[in-house]
C-alpha cells in the first residue's frame, strides 16, 4: 500500500534524529573530558523512487522532460568530530601538558606494541620514571638520549666541607638522539665512580679526585656514601617546544636521558579512530606524518607549542548542544506525526467498505 511509504520515510527520519541525540548526549556528557573533542551528525537523502527519467531533447521532442522521483527518508551522513582548540586549564604538575595548536602526542602500548595518537596531556611518572598516559600507562615518546649526555661530577673531600660535587664539562663524542620513551632518571651506580682523569670526561660518572681517594683508602669516607650523596633529580620541567630539563638538588641544571618530547600530525583528521580515553587509532589510513627529530618538534611544519603544567580541555559549546537538541527534538515530533496521520489515513482506507 503507497501509504507505507511515508510512514517508513517518517521512521527512517525518526531513527537518523535518535542517532542525533545519541551524539549530542555524548557531547554534553564529555564536557569536563581532558582534550574531548565534539561531534555532529550530518544527514543525507535516502535513495528515491524514479517515476520519469529525464529524456534529452531530440528531434522528434519538444523539449527535454523533467525527472520526477519520490524520497524516502535519509541516512547518516557522517559524524564529522571537531578537532577546534579546547581551553586552557593550569595545574600545578609538572606531568600535565597542553597542545596550543595543532597536533597530537605519541604514546605506545608497551605490551601490544600499538601506537596511539592522543591530545590529553594528563600524564603521570611511573615506578620506573617513564612518562606515561594516566590510565592504560602507555609510554609517551620522543627523543632519547643516551648516558653519554648525562652531567659528570668530580668529587672533593674536605674536612671542614666533607664530600662535595663539581660538576663537569664532558669532553667524548656524543651519540646522536634516538626515537623511544621518555623518561625522566638520573642517578648513578658504583660502577659509574672513576678515577679522575681530565682527559677524558664522560657523562654518567663519578670522578674521584686525590683527596676523595685517600679518604676512601683511610675508610673516612665509602663509596657508598658518595653514592647516596650524589646529585640526584629535585624537579624537572619541558619547554614550549619539548625539551626536558633536570634540576639536581645541588640546584645544577641540564638536558639529559629524556630529552625531548615529539608531536606530529594527520593529513585526514576524520579518519582517525577515537579507542576511548582520549586516544585515537587509524593513523595509517589518517595519514600521519613523519615522527622525527627534523619534522616533529613542537613549533614545526605547523604543529602547535606545548604549555607544561597545563591540560586542555573538552571544546564542547553548550549552547550549541542545547540548540541542536531542540531542533532534533522537533524534526522527531514531526517525523513521529506523520506515522499518526498515515495512520489515520490507513484506517479510513480499512474503513471504506463496511
Amino acid at each position: 500500500m503507497a501509504l507505507l511509504n511515508s510512514m517508513n520515510t517518517a521512521f527512517s527520519a525518526m531513527n537518523g534524529f535518535k542517532k542525533g541525540f545519541d551524539v549530542v548526549s555524548n557531547n554534553i556528557g564529555n564536557i569536563n573530558s581532558i582534550a574531548f573533542k565534539s561531534s555532529r551528525m550530518t544527514y543525507v537523502p535516502a535513495f528515491s523512487t524514479i517515476l520519469q527519467r529525464s529524456v534529452p531533447f531530440s528531434a522528434n521532442a519538444n523539449s527535454n522532460q523533467a525527472t520526477m522521483q519520490i524520497g524516502h527518508g535519509i541516512d547518516v551522513g557522517g559524524t564529522p568530530m571537531n578537532f577546534s582548540q579546547g581551553a586552557l586549564e593550569s595545574t600545578e604538575q609538572e606531568t600535565d601538558l597542553a597542545i596550543v595548536g595543532d597536533g597530537f602526542f605519541k604514546v605506545s602500548d608497551r605490551v601490544s606494541h600499538t601506537d596511539y595518537l592522543t591530545r590529553a596531556g594528563n600524564f603521570r611518572k611511573d615506578n620506573n620514571n617513564f612518562i606515561v598516559t594516566y590510565l592504560q600507562g602507555f609510554r609517551l615518546q620522543g627523543l632519547k638520549y643516551d648516558d653519554t649526555h648525562m652531567p659528570a661530577f668530580k668529587v672533593t673531600y674536605s674536612e671542614q666541607n666533607g664530600i662535595d660535587f663539581i660538576a663537569l664539562e664532558t669532553n667524548q663524542e656524543k651519540t646522536e638522539p634516538t626515537l623511544g620513551d621518555i623518561k625522566i632518571d638520573f642517578g648513578y651506580e658504583d660502577a659509574d665512580i672513576a678515577d679522575y682523569n681530565q682527559e677524558n670526561i664522560a657523562g654518567g660518572h663519578l670522578y674521584l679526585d686525590p683527596t676523595a681517594k685517600d679518604a676512601i683508602r683511610a675508610g673516612t669516607i665509602s663509596r657508598g656514601e658518595i653514592l647516596s650523596m650524589a646529585p640526584t633529580i629535585s624537579d624537572f620541567s619541558i619547554s614550549d617546544i619539548g625539551e626536558v630539563f633536570f634540576t639536581f638538588n645541588d640546584n645544577s641544571s641540564t638536558k639529559a636521558r629524556g630529552a625531548t618530547v615529539l608531536l606530529t600530525n594527520v593529513k585526514d583528521l576524520q579518519a582517525l579512530v577515537h579507542e576511548g580515553d582520549g586516544l585515537f587509532s587509524g593513523m595509517d589510513a589518517a595519514g600521519v606524518y613523519a615522527f622525527n627529530q627534523e619534522e616533529s618538534g613542537a613549533g614545526k611544519n605547523g604543529i602547535g607549542y606545548l604549555r607544561s603544567k597545563s591540560l586542555e580541555m573538552s571544546n564542547v559549546d553548550l549552547s550549541r548542544e542545547f540548540a541542536d537538541t531542540i531542533t532534533l527534538q522537533r524534526g522527531f515530533q514531526a517525523s513521529a506525526r506523520v506515522i499518526t496521520v498515515s495512520d489515520e489515513i490507513l484506517n479510513e482506507v480499512v474503513n471504506l467498505k463496511r
